[in-house]
């Protein structure tokens, strides 16, 4: 199978959380896995794998750091159950610009550079 992706997936465990369009108040716990410059796999409860099945655009927002947190809607290109736990979710970043998507841009060239040298 063909890579199609722009730019290498870093793996990485963050904890994190999102929330659907609907309900922006209603943050659900997740753990990003991976990032690339355009996307992030994460990992939530098995619960809400149906919801996001349907390819929502959802708000999306982890800690980079203790100083540094950073919140970017989304857009669930796939998502399935893993086990009768955990669903893992893959999406792509819809605007990429702005501040906090500076940072995302910084701390994935950081990451990338120290795990490949």
């Amino acid at each position: 199978m063909r890579e199609e992706r722009i730019s290498q997936r870093v793996h990485i465990e963050l904890p994190a959380m999102f929330c659907f369009q609907e309900s922006p108040n209603s943050w659900i716990g997740a753990d990003v896995i991976n990032i690339s410059t355009h996307g992030f796999c994460f990992r939530t409860k098995a619960k809400y794998a149906g919801m996001l099945s349907d390819k929502p655009v959802i708000q999306l927002g982890f800690a980079l750091s203790v100083e540094e947190s950073v919140a970017l809607d989304i857009q669930v290109v796939w998502a399935g159950k893993t086990s009768d736990y955990n669903c893992l979710v893959g999406g792509e970043i819809l605007n990429p610009s702005g501040s906090d998507y500076k940072k995302i841009l910084e701390f994935y060239t950081k990451t990338f550079r120290e795990r490949s040298g």
